[in-house]
Order: C-alpha cells, then structure tokens, then sequence
C-alpha cells in the first residue's frame, strides 16, 4: 500500500503532465519525469519550472487554462501551510486601531430602511460575524445606519448575493485623519518589471486588527433593534487602510521592495525564479505566522505567472488593463449627473497612462458638464483597444521622445521601441506664448520632472526631439536666462540630445496635438496628491484607496 507521501509525490507528477497537456509548452522542452522521485521540494520544483512564463504573445485562452493550472497545483501545495495559519491565529495583537474623533460627543445618524427581502440575508450575517468573534452587542450612543447591495452571482442557496454595507459617512467626517501614506499604485507595479512568478494573499485583513475597546462604541450599528459594536476594524472607516497598511509595513519592512509588496491588505510576493519563489513565500509565511496573521485559502494564488493586481494584469516585462475593469468602463451608462461624470472619469483616469492624448479626449467632458457623447464613447473605446505597457529594465537604455505643439506638449518614455508611460499635458495662457524653441523644451523638462523616479540616475537616457534647431538653443552662446537653467536640468540627468524627424515621432506628436483644452491639465497618472493639484477637479484622479473601492467590489 502506497504512503500518504507516495500519494501526494504521484499527485503532483500527474499534475505536471496536466501542465505539459495545455499544449503550450514545445515537447522537446518538457520536464521529463522521473519515475522515482523523493524530495517533495524538488517535486515542487519540478512543476512550476514545467509551467510557462508568459511574454504577451500566447493565447488568452491557454493562458487562463494555465494560470487555471497554476492556482490548483500551487494551493494544493501550501494548502496544510495555509490550514494551520487559519486555524491557530486570530489576528494581531500587537496593534489596535483606534478611531479619533473631533468632538466627545456620540455621533449619531438615523437608520434609513433597507429592503425588507434582504431581513435573512442580514441576520445570518449578524450571526456570522457575532459567532466569528468579529462583532459584539452593545448598548452604545453612537450609531451608523446599514443597508444592503446586490453582488454578482448567486450564494449556496441559490439566491442573489448581497453585500451588508455600514454607511460611517458622518462618522468619518468627524475623525481625525490618519496621514500614513499609501504606496503610489504606478511606482509599486513599474517596479516588478523583472519578476516572473507571483504569489497573492491575506485573509479578510482589516478583521484581523482589533479596535481600542475605549473605541469601539464608535463603531455601532443598529439592525431590527439590536445595537451592534464591531470588536475588530471593518472596512468602511475612515482611517482603517492606512492602520492596516503601518501595521503590514512593520511586519515586512526588510522584505518590501526586495521581493514582497504591500498595498493596503493585499501582499504580492514576486520573484525571478521558481527556487528563489519558494524560499520568499516561506520567508513571508515565516513573518505573518509570527504576527499571528491568518492567510486566505480563496485568496491566495501560489506561482502565477500572470497576476491580477490593483487593477492590472501584470506578466513578466508588461503592464496591461484588467479587461474585467474595461468592460465595466464600457457599459458605463452616459453620466447624468456631475456626480456621474466624476465618477467615470475617476475610473478612466486609473487607466490614462495607456491612453494617448488622455486629456485631449477628456476635454469636453471637463469643461461641459452635461458631458460629450463623442467624447465619453471615443474613452471607451481607447480604453477597449487593451493597449500594452511593457514594464522598464533599470539595466537598459531609456529613450524619452518628446514633441510640442501651440497648445500642448506630449511625450513617451520606451526602451527599444516598446512603451513605458504616456504623457501629455495643454500648455497655460503663459506658455501659449513661449517661442517654439522654448516649448520643446518645455516638453523635455516636464517629461524629466514627471519621469523623475523612472530615469533620474540612470547610466543611458536619450531624449529625441523632432525641432532640430533644439540644440543651438541651449548653447552656451545663447543668452537666454530660462534656457540656460533647463540646460543645466537636462545635464544633470546625463542625458543625450537627438534629433528625431517629425515623420518618425508619430506618437509625442500625437500626444502634442490631441490635447486641445485651454488649461494646464496634467494627464501623467498618479495617486500622489501632489501631482493633482493642477488638476481639475472634475478630471482629478481619484485617491489610491477610492480608486480601489470604485474598481472592486467591497469585501463582506
């Protein structure tokens, strides 16, 4: 009789063959097997090296039939590490969240009527959440009202899913405000360029901190008149991404940026080898153990080699959009509201860095606000071309081509031919002005500042420009006080000029001609407030943390 280890070293050998079945992989390059095989980690090995690492060019299909593959091979892996994380840790209690608000006294607001069909859905979630020590009865002055939202999808009962959602609206208002910075989206996805397995996880994260028991009456709740207090921090308040996020930090501080992310509660391990994935999943499961953290088995994804990550599909060297994001973006129903054409804009603002003259598109919408039927289609279907940005090579070199035009300026950072970064901004009444030797520059030297993080440092920049004369500009003959100073910006960055014909710089053209708006409106997407404050407001890119709610969907 077989051993359960013999079973599961079987297992595993016939799950390879399901691998080198999908057919992707070429035959002479398949693993071959041994019939005898002892070492569980060198079985484990064995499978991930069998799995293909995607470069954009395969089939979607195939690539979904294996990253398929990969979650089932990879969870049945960690499965037994991942039980025993769920069964003896019960969140942290090394930190508490607390919630500071501006005034003593209670905050109170008036529960409002929820559908009378959601009654059960909402008392077997009470009782979920009192059984799972998350939630206690109280008898606090505070209250916040609830109501419940339709999921996609049917439960276990075969009924339309539902959401419980606690409105903290007035609450929040009056708490403090945490200032903890959240990791700029763009920074933490360009800088996984070289990765090529990825691992996702974390089980319910904002339940697993406490709240100060002196707070927790701030948290109260009112269901068929019974008052509620949350015992753990749930995911409406206020402040709790950037509690969590510290606290994350704290826990994986020597990891973060070496092979480990951490954005709020979800944490990305990535890596360039199927041994070096390995010993980082250990190493990360090793620290959460420790903070008696729990990891979620729905969750987690072991060794993918695409990954899907604050609304990005990223494979090893590109970026791409989620098309399930895409998609939402293209049913989005024409804006009626002001309220409604933020909204659409904050979801396509996400996406602008893989749109061309993002701006220029946008314009009738943020200066008329009944909104612009041939605008709002024509972002849509940007947006649906699924345009790829290939992720940058610190060791390569950058080329940065920039153009401008009487009324905007554009550019796009790349590394041999392949996009990067889009940019692309109107010019101000001031520097509609500018001569045109001047705007060329104007270009370069606003490119540099934005792309400071990518390409400042770097041994190998070459800035095209398609205005030959560019180069007597910035010669020392040349008097010009303001030209002088952004000839010593462009030197300090090391970077090279080179001449570019204009029918050879079809895209920073481009750039530099569809944005056609009378205002300085930036379309570089960040999630740093710092670079929305020559923004528009009804063109401002959301905050990071909103932008994750408006593309996901809460958690329960």
């Amino acid at each position: 009789m077989r051993t359960e280890h013999q079973k599961q070293v079987q297992n595993l050998e016939d799950q390879i063959r399901q691998v080198q079945q999908v057919q992707i992989i070429p035959e002479n390059q398949r693993v071959a097997i041994e019939p005898k095989i002892v070492n569980e980690s060198q079985v484990k090995l064995d499978v991930f090296k069998s799995l293909p690492v995607f470069d954009g060019n395969i089939n979607m299909d195939r690539r979904k039939e294996t990253s398929n593959i990969n979650y089932t091979i990879g969870n049945d892996m960690y499965r037994e590490r991942i039980d025993k994380l769920m069964k003896e840790n019960n969140g942290t209690t090394t930190v508490e969240a607390t919630i500071r608000t501006k005034t003593d006294e209670p905050i109170w607001t008036q529960q409002y009527p929820y559908p009378i069909a959601g009654n059960d859905f909402v008392n077997r979630k009470i009782d979920r959440l009192i059984k799972d020590g998350i939630i206690q009865r109280s008898n606090s002055p505070y209250n916040s009202p609830i109501w419940t939202v339709p999921k996609k999808g049917l439960d276990e009962d075969g009924r339309p899913k539902k959401r419980m959602v606690i409105d903290y609206q007035k609450l929040n208002f009056h708490t403090i405000t945490d200032r903890y910075i959240i990791p700029n989206v763009n920074m933490t996805i360009q800088n996984l360029g070289k990765a090529k397995y990825f691992t996702l996880d974390l089980e319910s994260g904002f339940h697993q901190v406490k709240i100060r028991k002196e707070d927790r009456e701030k948290s109260a709740f009112c269901v068929n008149g019974e008052k509620y207090e949350f015992i753990r921090m749930p995911f409406a308040l206020k402040n709790a991404p950037s509690i969590f996020q510290r606290f994350v930090d704290d826990i994986l501080r020597e990891y973060i940026g070496k092979f480990a992310y951490v954005y709020i509660d979800d944490v990305l391990i990535y890596s360039s080898s199927p041994e070096e994935h390995m010993e980082h999943i250990e190493i990360i499961f090793d620290a959460l153990n420790k903070a008696t953290l729990k990891v979620s088995d729905e969750k987690s994804k072991f060794f993918q080699t695409e990954v899907e990550y604050l609304g990005h599909i990223i494979t090893h060297n590109k970026i791409a959009t989620n098309p399930e994001k895409v998609e939402a973006i293209e049913k989005y129903p024409l804006p009626q509201t002001l309220k409604d054409l933020r909204g659409f804009l904050g979801m396509t603002g996400y996406y602008r860095k893989f749109v061309q003259g993002y701006a220029g598109i946008a314009k009738p919408l943020t200066i008329h606000l009944r909104g612009d039927i041939e605008a709002f289609n024509k972002l849509k279907n940007c947006l649906k071309e699924q345009v790829e940005l290939f992720q940058p090579n610190f060791d390569k070199p950058f080329e940065l081509t920039t153009d401008a035009s009487n009324i905007a300026i554009g550019a796009v950072l790349s590394q041999t031919k392949k996009p990067i970064f889009f940019l692309s901004r109107t010019l101000s009444k001031t520097e509609e002005n500018y001569s045109t030797n001047e705007k060329e520059l104007l270009a370069i030297i606003w490119a540099l500042q934005k792309l400071r993080n990518y390409i400042y440092g770097t041994t190998d920049l070459t800035i095209y420009t398609d205005h030959q004369s560019l180069t007597h500009a910035i010669s020392e003959k040349n008097p010009n006080p303001k030209l002088k100073r952004w000839k010593a910006i462009i030197e300090d960055f090391g970077a090279k000029l080179a001449y570019k014909p204009g029918h050879q710089n079809v895209v920073a053209d481009a750039l530099s001609r569809q944005c056609i708006n009378t205002s300085s409106i930036d379309t570089a997407h960040s999630a740093e407030s710092s670079y929305t404050e020559i923004i528009k407001q009804v063109s401002r890119p959301m905050n990071a943390y909103a932008i994750k709610l408006s593309l996901y969907p809460t958690k329960n």
